[in-house]
């Protein structure tokens, strides 16, 4: 738990880091031909960073195939795909297409890291985000800050409540405490689910879990709703309505090749150490302490004549490897909710990535008994 002291650290932190937002229409924006390469757009007659970040947003909103976009910048023809962005871009503004956006931007950096169509944008300030969950503490009986995640122009203040809620027909091990996450992304505010699990002190943050509250408007009148769900929803200790059923079938199901490779390279893909020569002995370390499976799959690929390294990924999400969903899902939120001697550019998200492969609809091999009828 927080103390009011690492809470308004917290919320100092998060405040001084709020992103700038600037309202545009699609027609001020102006590309070069190396914009992409070069990292920056003209607005306004100035010349502005821009991440890589929003050239692919801008990519999306124009509805340019991002698997395209993509293989461009892979193979070294950012400027095609520049080119393809501005063609694209003309025509939609020709064709009644001119949509005011709004703009987000690092406040430290002075680049701009994303893009939306202004109607989208819906989202409170971090300090208004930190009122809200202070309003929470206040509102709802037995509600605590279990952690504050800050990181990449993202807030995610963790509340849990202290009641415990046992699935012992699952496992012994598998008891819980339930709460929400606010979250504030640089372009939006939501409500996410929050549990942890006690045995190992991990948390995970899911979305879609068919939980009884979201925030439907990102203002006084969507708080007011907002507090007034959790008061109901905390008489049920803030179990999602779906989380029984998901446990049962992620501890029953394995974990394929290609939701284990996705798992592991998101957390080798996030640490942090400049010699390549030690970041390669961090990698296999990470691998062989938390991802054992992974390495004796592939070889098992391997040995049965095939190279992993070429199989496309619906091909890797029929191969079952020695672990279960609910073993990688551990893996990552145990990364996510503890320090460990290996850096991390941010661990929280391994937090977000565990809940996320939680809450997935289907897991690759749930439905692989039918594959012998």
């Amino acid at each position: 738990m927080l103390s009011q002291a690492q809470f308004n650290e917290a919320k100092l932190a998060a405040i001084n880091t709020e992103p700038l937002t600037k309202p545009v229409m699609l027609s001020e924006i102006k590309l070069s031909d190396n914009s992409q390469k070069d990292g920056f757009i003209h607005l306004n007659d100035s010349r502005v960073p821009a991440s890589g970040a929003f050239f692919k947003q801008l990519a999306s909103l124009l509805n340019i195939n991002q698997t395209l976009n993509s293989k461009f910048e892979k193979n070294g023809d950012a400027a095609i795909g520049n080119k393809l962005i501005g063609a694209v871009k003309h025509y939609t503004e020709n064709r009644g297409g001119d949509v005011p956006l709004m703009m987000v931007a690092n406040r430290d950096h002075r680049e701009i890291t994303g893009i939306v169509k202004a109607d989208k944008f819906a989202r409170i300030s971090n300090e208004t985000l930190f009122k809200t969950a202070e309003g929470i503490l206040n509102e709802v009986p037995d509600m605590h800050i279990e952690s504050i995640d800050n990181g990449n122009g993202t807030s995610r203040i963790n509340l849990i409540h202290t009641s415990e809620v046992g699935f012992e027909r699952i496992g012994p091990d598998e008891v819980f405490r339930f709460g929400v996450s606010l979250v504030n992304s640089p372009t939006q505010t939501q409500v996410d689910d929050f549990f942890y699990r006690l045995v190992c002190a991990n948390g995970a943050v899911a979305k879609d879990m068919t939980a009884a509250f979201q925030l439907k408007q990102a203002n006084a009148t969507g708080i007011a709703e907002l507090f007034q769900s959790l008061k109901a929803y905390g008489k049920t200790g803030f179990v999602p309505r779906a989380f029984a059923d998901r446990l049962e079938r992620a501890t029953g199901t394995r974990a394929s090749l290609q939701e284990v490779q996705r798992a592991v390279d998101s957390v080798v893909g996030n640490l942090k150490h400049e010699d390549p020569e030690m970041r390669r002995r961090l990698q296999e370390s990470v691998v062989d302490n938390h991802f054992p499976m992974y390495k004796s799959t592939m070889a098992r690929v391997f040995n049965a004549g095939h190279n992993p390294d070429f199989l496309t990924d619906k091909q890797k999400s029929f191969v079952k490897t020695g672990m279960s969903v609910w073993d990688l899902v551990n893996e990552l939120t145990w990364l996510g909710s503890h320090n460990t001697i290996e850096e991390y550019e941010n661990r929280a998200r391994f937090k977000a990535a565990g809940g996320s492969l939680f809450a997935k609809s289907n897991y690759d091999l749930e439905a692989a008994q039918f594959a012998t009828i």
